[in-house]
């Protein structure tokens, strides 16, 4: 099952991580997370954040040139350059890496989506490819001004590889779908 717990070693110390997080997102071709593919963990409170974060961002958008949306604050959030976002194309060894928010459909759902639920929930699992990166926040692990630090362990022992049923052997392989 993939929402329980796995038992691993970390500095002789038991700690259970599960495979996915209580959020999930999918990324793209070329975004970080893809609007036709998500699962969120379903709260009222978080619905209210959600419409006034998105509420905020519009607003600070009408000073903005056309799409009205900052390319470098996103939805709230200056993503670092020691955490870019990072797309895989499919299965294949093409992989997209930026810090800012002009990927397609950034200032809409699949930008919000990506906001929400690693700079606001801090708890997603992002399937990248064949890997799992799993963005968690832990207690004892805090900044300077005592808000949480965003910490990332990948899964590249991930039910999905490279020869899971609905992505096919060949086409993995670089020979194309149609390859004999």
């Amino acid at each position: 099952d993939l929402s329980e717990p796995l038992v691993e070693d970390n500095n002789d110390q038991q700690q259970k991580t599960p495979m996915l997080m209580e959020n999930l997102i999918l990324s793209w071709a070329q975004e970080p997370a893809h609007g036709g593919f998500f699962m969120l963990k379903p709260n009222h409170d978080d619905y209210l954040r959600a419409l006034e974060i998105i509420h905020n961002t519009e607003v600070l958008g009408l000073d903005q040139p056309w799409p009205h949306f900052d390319e470098v604050l996103g939805f709230g959030h200056k993503i670092d350059p020691s955490d870019p976002w990072e797309s895989n194309y499919g299965m294949l060894p093409r992989q997209i890496k930026s810090t800012n928010w002009t990927w397609h459909g950034s200032f809409a759902d699949q930008g919000f989506l990506y906001h929400w639920v690693k700079y606001v929930k801090k708890n997603v699992s992002i399937i990248n490819g064949p890997r799992i990166d799993n963005y968690f926040t832990t207690p004892d692990q805090t900044n300077a001004e005592g808000e949480l630090i965003l910490q990332k362990r990948s899964r590249k022992d991930a039910p999905l590889t490279p020869y899971s049923a609905m992505y096919g052997k060949r086409y993995v392989q670089g020979h194309g779908r149609d390859a004999p």
